[in-house]
Protein backbone atom coordinates (compact mmCIF):
# COMPACT_ATOMS: atom_id res chain seq x y z
CA UNK A 1 0.00 0.00 0.00
CA UNK A 2 1.09 3.60 -0.58
CA UNK A 3 1.17 6.24 2.12
CA UNK A 4 -1.91 8.38 1.67
CA UNK A 5 -2.07 12.16 1.90
CA UNK A 6 -2.29 13.21 5.54
CA UNK A 7 -1.44 9.74 6.79
CA UNK A 8 1.43 9.32 9.25
CA UNK A 9 4.05 6.65 8.81
CA UNK A 10 2.74 4.90 11.92
CA UNK A 11 -0.76 4.81 10.45
CA UNK A 12 0.52 3.44 7.15
CA UNK A 13 2.49 0.72 8.95
CA UNK A 14 -0.57 -0.25 10.99
CA UNK A 15 -2.65 -0.56 7.83
CA UNK A 16 0.07 -2.54 6.03
CA UNK A 17 0.45 -4.98 8.91
CA UNK A 18 -3.16 -6.06 8.36
CA UNK A 19 -2.95 -6.22 4.55
CA UNK A 20 -0.03 -6.70 2.11
CA UNK A 21 2.75 -5.81 4.63
CA UNK A 22 4.41 -3.31 2.24
CA UNK A 23 4.53 0.43 2.88
CA UNK A 24 5.45 2.17 -0.41
CA UNK A 25 6.55 5.77 0.08
CA UNK A 26 6.22 6.22 -3.69
CA UNK A 27 9.40 8.30 -3.94
CA UNK A 28 8.17 10.96 -1.50
CA UNK A 29 9.49 12.43 1.76
CA UNK A 30 7.87 11.35 5.04
CA UNK A 31 8.69 13.34 8.18
CA UNK A 32 8.69 11.76 11.64
CA UNK A 33 9.34 13.29 15.07
CA UNK A 34 9.02 10.19 17.23
CA UNK A 35 9.95 6.56 17.46
CA UNK A 36 8.38 4.42 14.74
CA UNK A 37 8.30 0.62 15.12
CA UNK A 38 8.35 -1.64 12.07
CA UNK A 39 6.67 -4.91 13.09
CA UNK A 40 6.96 -8.45 11.80
CA UNK A 41 6.76 -8.84 8.05
CA UNK A 42 6.42 -5.12 7.23
CA UNK A 43 8.71 -3.67 4.55
CA UNK A 44 9.04 0.09 4.06
CA UNK A 45 10.24 0.83 0.54
CA UNK A 46 10.96 3.51 -2.04
CA UNK A 47 11.32 6.96 -0.47
CA UNK A 48 12.85 9.20 2.18
CA UNK A 49 12.24 9.26 5.93
CA UNK A 50 13.35 12.52 7.51
CA UNK A 51 13.53 13.27 11.23
CA UNK A 52 12.11 16.54 12.52
CA UNK A 53 12.97 15.69 16.13
CA UNK A 54 14.53 12.94 18.20
CA UNK A 55 13.01 10.18 16.09
CA UNK A 56 14.13 6.61 15.48
CA UNK A 57 13.23 3.62 13.34
CA UNK A 58 12.91 0.29 15.19
CA UNK A 59 12.90 -2.98 13.26
CA UNK A 60 11.24 -5.68 15.37
CA UNK A 61 10.36 -9.36 15.24
CA UNK A 62 10.54 -11.47 12.05
CA UNK A 63 11.38 -10.19 8.55
CA UNK A 64 10.93 -6.45 9.11
CA UNK A 65 12.79 -4.42 6.50
CA UNK A 66 13.81 -1.11 4.98
CA UNK A 67 14.45 -1.13 1.21
CA UNK A 68 15.39 1.71 -1.15
CA UNK A 69 15.14 4.22 1.69
CA UNK A 70 17.00 7.45 2.43
CA UNK A 71 17.07 8.33 6.16
CA UNK A 72 17.98 11.84 7.26
CA UNK A 73 18.64 12.59 10.93
CA UNK A 74 19.08 16.27 11.76
CA UNK A 75 21.15 17.75 14.57
CA UNK A 76 19.06 16.55 17.49
CA UNK A 77 21.04 14.98 20.32
CA UNK A 78 19.97 11.58 21.61
CA UNK A 79 21.48 8.39 23.00
CA UNK A 80 19.04 6.37 20.91
CA UNK A 81 20.29 5.02 17.58
CA UNK A 82 18.86 6.27 14.29
CA UNK A 83 17.94 2.70 13.24
CA UNK A 84 17.78 -0.14 15.77
CA UNK A 85 17.21 -3.88 15.49
CA UNK A 86 15.22 -5.19 18.46
CA UNK A 87 14.68 -8.92 18.96
CA UNK A 88 14.66 -9.58 15.21
CA UNK A 89 15.01 -12.59 12.97
CA UNK A 90 15.63 -12.25 9.22
CA UNK A 91 15.48 -8.46 9.40
CA UNK A 92 17.08 -6.61 6.49
CA UNK A 93 18.36 -3.25 5.32
CA UNK A 94 18.74 -3.13 1.54
CA UNK A 95 19.79 -0.10 -0.51
CA UNK A 96 19.54 2.24 2.47
CA UNK A 97 21.37 5.55 2.91
CA UNK A 98 21.74 7.22 6.32
CA UNK A 99 22.54 10.93 6.31
CA UNK A 100 22.49 13.80 8.78
CA UNK A 101 24.64 15.52 11.40
CA UNK A 102 24.72 14.48 15.06
CA UNK A 103 26.54 12.13 17.45
CA UNK A 104 23.94 9.37 17.26
CA UNK A 105 24.88 5.85 16.29
CA UNK A 106 23.52 5.00 12.87
CA UNK A 107 22.47 1.32 12.95
CA UNK A 108 22.59 -0.65 16.20
CA UNK A 109 21.67 -3.99 17.75
CA UNK A 110 22.01 -4.33 21.53
CA UNK A 111 19.15 -6.75 22.23
CA UNK A 112 18.95 -9.76 19.88
CA UNK A 113 19.18 -10.28 16.13
CA UNK A 114 19.38 -13.53 14.19
CA UNK A 115 20.17 -13.95 10.50
CA UNK A 116 20.34 -10.26 9.67
CA UNK A 117 21.01 -9.07 6.11
CA UNK A 118 22.70 -5.73 5.42
CA UNK A 119 23.00 -5.11 1.67
CA UNK A 120 24.07 -1.79 0.13
CA UNK A 121 23.98 0.33 3.27
CA UNK A 122 25.74 3.71 2.95
CA UNK A 123 26.22 5.81 6.08
CA UNK A 124 27.36 9.04 4.52
CA UNK A 125 26.40 11.80 6.92
CA UNK A 126 28.36 13.66 9.59
CA UNK A 127 27.73 10.84 12.05
CA UNK A 128 30.24 9.31 14.45
CA UNK A 129 29.23 5.67 14.39
CA UNK A 130 28.26 3.30 11.64
CA UNK A 131 27.00 -0.27 12.06
CA UNK A 132 27.27 -1.51 15.65
CA UNK A 133 26.34 -4.85 17.25
CA UNK A 134 27.23 -4.63 20.95
CA UNK A 135 26.34 -6.78 23.97
CA UNK A 136 28.78 -5.29 26.48
CA UNK A 137 26.97 -4.32 29.66
CA UNK A 138 30.30 -4.16 31.47
CA UNK A 139 31.58 -1.51 29.08
CA UNK A 140 28.33 0.41 28.49
CA UNK A 141 26.57 0.19 31.87
CA UNK A 142 23.96 -1.99 33.59
CA UNK A 143 21.02 -0.45 31.69
CA UNK A 144 22.58 -0.68 28.25
CA UNK A 145 20.59 -3.72 27.03
CA UNK A 146 17.23 -2.66 28.44
CA UNK A 147 14.62 -1.91 25.79
CA UNK A 148 10.99 -1.13 26.77
CA UNK A 149 11.64 -2.45 30.29
CA UNK A 150 12.96 -5.83 29.07
CA UNK A 151 16.58 -6.49 29.99
CA UNK A 152 18.51 -8.68 27.54
CA UNK A 153 21.77 -8.68 29.51
CA UNK A 154 21.68 -12.44 30.21
CA UNK A 155 20.98 -13.39 26.59
CA UNK A 156 23.30 -13.72 23.60
CA UNK A 157 23.04 -10.99 21.01
CA UNK A 158 22.26 -13.65 18.39
CA UNK A 159 24.09 -15.10 15.39
CA UNK A 160 24.12 -14.87 11.63
CA UNK A 161 25.00 -11.55 10.00
CA UNK A 162 25.53 -11.02 6.27
CA UNK A 163 26.99 -7.70 5.18
CA UNK A 164 27.59 -6.74 1.56
CA UNK A 165 28.37 -3.43 -0.15
CA UNK A 166 28.60 -1.50 3.12
CA UNK A 167 30.01 2.04 3.16
CA UNK A 168 30.73 4.41 6.01
CA UNK A 169 32.34 7.78 6.57
CA UNK A 170 32.20 11.48 5.83
CA UNK A 171 35.54 13.12 5.02
CA UNK A 172 34.45 16.38 6.70
CA UNK A 173 33.30 14.77 9.94
CA UNK A 174 35.21 15.13 13.21
CA UNK A 175 32.84 12.97 15.27
CA UNK A 176 34.47 9.98 16.97
CA UNK A 177 33.30 6.42 16.37
CA UNK A 178 33.88 3.16 14.53
CA UNK A 179 32.87 2.29 11.00
CA UNK A 180 31.81 -1.34 11.50
CA UNK A 181 31.95 -2.92 14.94
CA UNK A 182 30.74 -6.30 16.19
CA UNK A 183 31.62 -6.13 19.88
CA UNK A 184 30.29 -9.06 21.92
CA UNK A 185 32.55 -9.63 24.94
CA UNK A 186 29.71 -10.82 27.20
CA UNK A 187 28.17 -13.64 25.14
CA UNK A 188 29.88 -13.80 21.75
CA UNK A 189 28.48 -13.81 18.22
CA UNK A 190 29.01 -16.26 15.36
CA UNK A 191 28.66 -16.71 11.61
CA UNK A 192 29.49 -13.32 10.12
CA UNK A 193 29.90 -13.02 6.35
CA UNK A 194 31.26 -9.78 4.91
CA UNK A 195 31.74 -9.11 1.19
CA UNK A 196 32.39 -5.55 0.15
CA UNK A 197 33.18 -2.87 2.76
CA UNK A 198 34.43 0.67 2.19
CA UNK A 199 35.33 2.72 5.25
CA UNK A 200 36.16 6.24 4.12
CA UNK A 201 37.15 7.79 7.46
CA UNK A 202 36.90 7.27 11.22
CA UNK A 203 37.77 9.65 14.06
CA UNK A 204 39.10 8.79 17.50
CA UNK A 205 38.76 9.46 21.18
CA UNK A 206 40.70 7.07 23.45
CA UNK A 207 39.31 3.82 22.04
CA UNK A 208 37.21 4.75 19.01
CA UNK A 209 38.30 5.24 15.44
CA UNK A 210 38.43 1.62 14.24
CA UNK A 211 37.54 0.91 10.63
CA UNK A 212 36.38 -2.70 11.07
CA UNK A 213 36.43 -4.11 14.62
CA UNK A 214 35.44 -7.64 15.70
CA UNK A 215 35.53 -8.71 19.36
CA UNK A 216 34.75 -12.14 20.86
CA UNK A 217 33.17 -13.50 17.69
CA UNK A 218 33.72 -16.75 15.82
CA UNK A 219 33.49 -17.64 12.17
CA UNK A 220 34.08 -14.31 10.42
CA UNK A 221 34.59 -14.57 6.67
CA UNK A 222 35.45 -11.21 5.13
CA UNK A 223 36.37 -10.32 1.54
CA UNK A 224 36.90 -7.11 -0.40
CA UNK A 225 37.43 -4.85 2.61
CA UNK A 226 38.82 -1.33 2.08
CA UNK A 227 39.62 0.99 4.99
CA UNK A 228 41.05 4.48 4.56
CA UNK A 229 41.83 7.20 7.11
CA UNK A 230 41.23 5.15 10.28
CA UNK A 231 42.20 7.14 13.34
CA UNK A 232 42.96 3.93 15.26
CA UNK A 233 43.06 0.46 13.65
CA UNK A 234 42.13 -0.30 10.08
CA UNK A 235 41.04 -3.86 10.95
CA UNK A 236 40.98 -5.12 14.54
CA UNK A 237 40.29 -8.60 15.95
CA UNK A 238 40.05 -9.23 19.69
CA UNK A 239 39.34 -12.57 21.40
CA UNK A 240 37.29 -15.21 19.60
CA UNK A 241 38.72 -16.79 16.47
CA UNK A 242 38.28 -18.83 13.29
CA UNK A 243 38.45 -15.72 11.09
CA UNK A 244 39.56 -15.28 7.48
CA UNK A 245 40.06 -11.89 5.81
CA UNK A 246 40.91 -11.88 2.09
CA UNK A 247 41.44 -9.23 -0.56
CA UNK A 248 41.79 -6.23 1.73
CA UNK A 249 43.31 -2.75 1.39
CA UNK A 250 44.16 -0.42 4.29
CA UNK A 251 45.53 3.10 3.80
CA UNK A 252 46.45 5.87 6.22
CA UNK A 253 45.60 4.12 9.52
CA UNK A 254 47.29 4.64 12.87
CA UNK A 255 47.60 0.83 12.99
CA UNK A 256 46.84 -1.08 9.83
CA UNK A 257 46.04 -4.38 11.57
CA UNK A 258 45.71 -5.12 15.29
CA UNK A 259 45.14 -8.53 16.85
CA UNK A 260 44.50 -9.34 20.50
CA UNK A 261 44.04 -12.78 22.08
CA UNK A 262 42.44 -14.47 19.07
CA UNK A 263 42.86 -18.12 18.15
CA UNK A 264 42.87 -18.66 14.41
CA UNK A 265 42.87 -15.41 12.44
CA UNK A 266 44.09 -15.37 8.83
CA UNK A 267 44.83 -12.33 6.66
CA UNK A 268 45.40 -13.27 3.04
CA UNK A 269 46.02 -11.28 -0.15
CA UNK A 270 46.06 -7.71 1.11
CA UNK A 271 47.93 -4.41 1.08
CA UNK A 272 48.55 -1.87 3.86
CA UNK A 273 49.88 1.56 2.89
CA UNK A 274 51.01 4.62 4.91
CA UNK A 275 50.42 3.37 8.45
CA UNK A 276 51.75 4.49 11.79
CA UNK A 277 52.24 0.81 12.63
CA UNK A 278 51.89 -2.08 10.20
CA UNK A 279 50.67 -4.74 12.62
CA UNK A 280 50.38 -4.94 16.40
CA UNK A 281 49.63 -8.05 18.44
CA UNK A 282 50.49 -7.01 21.98
CA UNK A 283 48.18 -9.51 23.78
CA UNK A 284 48.78 -7.83 27.12
CA UNK A 285 45.92 -9.22 29.25
CA UNK A 286 47.39 -11.79 31.68
CA UNK A 287 43.94 -13.29 32.40
CA UNK A 288 43.35 -14.11 28.72
CA UNK A 289 45.07 -16.78 26.59
CA UNK A 290 47.80 -15.69 24.24
CA UNK A 291 47.06 -15.07 20.58
CA UNK A 292 47.60 -18.24 18.56
CA UNK A 293 47.36 -19.71 15.09
CA UNK A 294 47.39 -16.38 13.28
CA UNK A 295 48.52 -16.21 9.65
CA UNK A 296 49.57 -13.37 7.36
CA UNK A 297 49.99 -14.68 3.85
CA UNK A 298 50.61 -12.78 0.60
CA UNK A 299 50.34 -9.40 2.33
CA UNK A 300 52.28 -6.25 1.38
CA UNK A 301 53.04 -3.48 3.88
CA UNK A 302 54.26 -0.16 2.45
CA UNK A 303 55.50 2.81 4.50
CA UNK A 304 55.14 3.00 8.29
CA UNK A 305 56.13 6.01 10.37
CA UNK A 306 56.35 4.47 13.87
CA UNK A 307 56.75 0.68 14.06
CA UNK A 308 56.60 -2.24 11.69
CA UNK A 309 55.24 -5.61 12.85
CA UNK A 310 55.19 -6.08 16.64
CA UNK A 311 54.09 -9.40 18.17
CA UNK A 312 54.16 -10.38 21.86
CA UNK A 313 52.63 -13.09 24.06
CA UNK A 314 51.75 -15.29 21.09
CA UNK A 315 52.32 -18.72 19.63
CA UNK A 316 52.07 -20.35 16.22
CA UNK A 317 52.11 -17.13 14.20
CA UNK A 318 52.94 -17.53 10.52
CA UNK A 319 54.20 -14.75 8.26
CA UNK A 320 54.51 -16.21 4.77
CA UNK A 321 55.22 -14.36 1.51
CA UNK A 322 54.99 -11.01 3.25
CA UNK A 323 56.53 -7.90 1.66
CA UNK A 324 57.82 -4.99 3.75
CA UNK A 325 58.65 -1.78 1.88
CA UNK A 326 59.66 1.64 3.13
CA UNK A 327 60.12 1.45 6.90
CA UNK A 328 60.23 5.03 8.27
CA UNK A 329 60.28 4.33 12.00
CA UNK A 330 63.07 4.73 14.51
CA UNK A 331 66.64 3.83 13.54
CA UNK A 332 66.87 1.91 16.81
CA UNK A 333 63.79 -0.12 15.90
CA UNK A 334 63.22 -3.09 13.63
CA UNK A 335 60.83 -4.07 10.88
CA UNK A 336 59.64 -7.14 12.78
CA UNK A 337 59.85 -7.59 16.55
CA UNK A 338 58.97 -10.79 18.43
CA UNK A 339 59.23 -10.07 22.13
CA UNK A 340 58.03 -10.37 25.72
CA UNK A 341 55.86 -7.40 26.70
CA UNK A 342 56.58 -7.77 30.45
CA UNK A 343 57.70 -10.57 32.83
CA UNK A 344 54.19 -11.83 33.58
CA UNK A 345 53.64 -12.65 29.92
CA UNK A 346 55.40 -15.01 27.54
CA UNK A 347 57.23 -14.02 24.40
CA UNK A 348 56.50 -15.49 20.97
CA UNK A 349 56.96 -19.24 20.46
CA UNK A 350 56.59 -21.90 17.76
CA UNK A 351 56.15 -19.30 15.04
CA UNK A 352 57.41 -19.10 11.45
CA UNK A 353 58.62 -16.32 9.18
CA UNK A 354 59.36 -17.49 5.64
CA UNK A 355 59.70 -16.11 2.13
CA UNK A 356 59.90 -12.57 3.48
CA UNK A 357 60.81 -9.73 1.07
CA UNK A 358 62.24 -6.53 2.53
CA UNK A 359 63.15 -3.43 0.53
CA UNK A 360 63.82 0.24 1.16
CA UNK A 361 62.66 3.26 -0.78
CA UNK A 362 64.26 6.70 -1.07
CA UNK A 363 64.11 8.68 2.16
CA UNK A 364 63.20 5.77 4.44
CA UNK A 365 64.94 4.80 7.67
CA UNK A 366 67.59 2.10 7.94
CA UNK A 367 66.97 0.39 11.28
CA UNK A 368 69.62 -1.38 13.36
CA UNK A 369 68.06 -4.77 12.67
CA UNK A 370 65.52 -6.21 10.30
CA UNK A 371 64.11 -8.73 12.78
CA UNK A 372 64.50 -8.49 16.56
CA UNK A 373 63.72 -11.57 18.68
CA UNK A 374 63.62 -11.15 22.48
CA UNK A 375 62.77 -13.87 25.03
CA UNK A 376 60.98 -15.79 22.29
CA UNK A 377 62.35 -19.33 21.79
CA UNK A 378 61.42 -22.03 19.30
CA UNK A 379 60.74 -19.89 16.22
CA UNK A 380 61.93 -20.41 12.64
CA UNK A 381 63.05 -17.74 10.18
CA UNK A 382 63.95 -18.75 6.63
CA UNK A 383 64.17 -17.42 3.07
CA UNK A 384 64.60 -13.71 3.76
CA UNK A 385 65.18 -11.55 0.66
CA UNK A 386 66.62 -8.09 1.37
CA UNK A 387 67.24 -5.02 -0.80
CA UNK A 388 68.70 -1.75 0.52
CA UNK A 389 69.21 -2.77 4.16
CA UNK A 390 71.93 -4.44 6.21
CA UNK A 391 71.01 -8.10 6.50
CA UNK A 392 70.85 -8.38 10.29
CA UNK A 393 68.75 -10.25 12.81
CA UNK A 394 69.04 -9.70 16.56
CA UNK A 395 68.32 -12.59 18.94
CA UNK A 396 68.32 -11.68 22.66
CA UNK A 397 70.73 -8.85 22.00
CA UNK A 398 73.10 -10.76 19.74
CA UNK A 399 73.49 -9.59 16.15
CA UNK A 400 73.39 -12.28 13.47
CA UNK A 401 74.35 -11.48 9.88
CA UNK A 402 72.22 -13.39 7.37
Amino acid sequence: MQVKYGQTLRQAISAAASSDCIVDLNGTNVWIAERVDIPAGVRIINGAIKFSGVASLILTEDSSALEDIYVYSQGYSSNDPIIELVNTRNASLKRVKVDGFNNRKSVVCRTKAYDTVIDDLDILGDLGWGLLFNDSVQEQGADYRIFDTKNYHDEPLGSGLTISNYKFGNMNSKRAGDGLEINCPDHGFSNITINGVEIRKTNATTANGIGVGIANCTGVRAKNVTVRNAALSGIHFEKGGDHIVEDFYIENAKRAISIGHTDGTTFRKGECVNSGKWLTAYNTLPTKPAAANCVLEDVTFRICTENGIMIANAEKFILRRVKLEGYCGSESGSLIKLYQEHPELSGVTNSLIEDLQISSVDGTTKPDTLINVENSPGNKIKNIFVEGYDRTIKVDGNIIQV
